[in-house]
């Protein structure tokens, strides 16, 4: 009986031993592999923050502005501003054509079609100056006849003036009133083939009054009719349509 009891007893000291061990064995291999499991997610975890990292602006606070530099660039602005407005349509170019009634002391002409190219400055550097400075050429063909004898003539005018500009009429039109001082050069060749008379060849000084009314398009742009009269040497009536650029 004492050595079945002793028997037994060394069984179940056996018996615990042995589930010491495993248990012993079975919780260190769970923290092994419990390490093993999560180390990978913490490296994932790691290079995914050394990837992204949260920009060093987000928490920055916006810098205001500089009012110094901020005027200055202002005052630059507007200096140029005003500089463009000085120069701003201040020149014109421009063509006419149209017809030449002319008589003259001497001789009596026979004029056609007619043309002028002209060019004008604005005397003023504000942006509403109406006074202008002119120059024209004007160029035209025909027959005139002196002491019974025709020729076939040319007439080429050189003129220098101003007009005053009244803007701002109805169906944004605008009124050119001016006045011109230049001569009249004629050349002229006997039809017969005669040597001729000088008295046909002469030129003459001119005076004269413009008015013109012009249409305004695409704000740079005018067109409208014109009428010139010339006295002095001769007298000249030209009559037509005009166009000019601003610029």
């Amino acid at each position: 009986m004492n050595s079945f009891l002793v028997n037994s007893k060394n069984f179940f000291v056996k018996i615990l031993f042995f589930t010491t061990i495993v248990s012993y064995a079975n919780s260190g291999l769970g923290q092994e592999e419990k390490a093993a499991i999560t180390a990978p997610d913490n490296a994932s975890k790691g290079a995914e923050e050394e990837a992204d990292p949260k920009p060093a602006t987000e928490n920055a606070k916006p810098k205001k502005a500089e009012p110094a530099a901020k005027e200055g660039n202002e005052k630059i602005n507007v200096a140029k501003s005003s500089s463009s407005k000085k120069l701003d349509n201040r020149a014109l170019l421009g063509a006419s054509v149209g017809w030449v009634s002319m008589r003259s002391t001497s001789s009596t002409w026979a004029v056609g079609g007619a043309s002028s190219v002209f060019g004008a400055w604005r005397l003023s550097q504000k942006e509403d100056g109406l006074v202008y400075a002119t120059g024209r050429y004007t160029p035209f063909a025909g027959t005139l006849k002196c002491d019974e004898i025709s020729y076939d003539a040319t007439g080429h005018g050189f003129f220098g003036g101003a007009y005053f500009l009244i803007p701002n009429l109805p169906s944004q039109t605008a009124l050119k009133l001016g006045g011109e001082l230049g001569f009249l050069k004629v050349y002229a060749k006997p039809q017969d083939g005669s040597s001729g008379d000088a008295k046909a060849k002469k030129s003459a000084p001119l005076a004269g009054l413009n008015a013109e009314l012009d249409w305004t398009f695409l704000e740079k742009v005018q067109l409208g009719p014109f009428i010139n009269a010339y006295f002095g040497g001769a007298t000249i009536v030209y009559l037509g349509a005009s166009t000019s650029l601003a610029f």
